[in-house]
Parts: structure tokens; C-alpha cells; sequence
């Protein structure tokens, strides 16, 4: 499961530094 708070924040926290460098 990838909603699994954890797993969901480290999810999150990846597609947030992707975007970042992608903009």
C-alpha cells in the first residue's frame, strides 16, 4: 500500500524534490 503514512510522506516527499528539479 502506498497510503500508508509513512510510505504516503516518503511518496510525497520524492514527487516534491522531482518537482522541484524539474522546474
Amino acid at each position: 500500500r502506498i497510503l500508508d503514512g509513512k510510505t504516503a510522506d516518503d511518496f510525497v516527499s520524492s514527487i516534491k524534490d522531482v518537482i522541484e528539479n524539474w522546474s
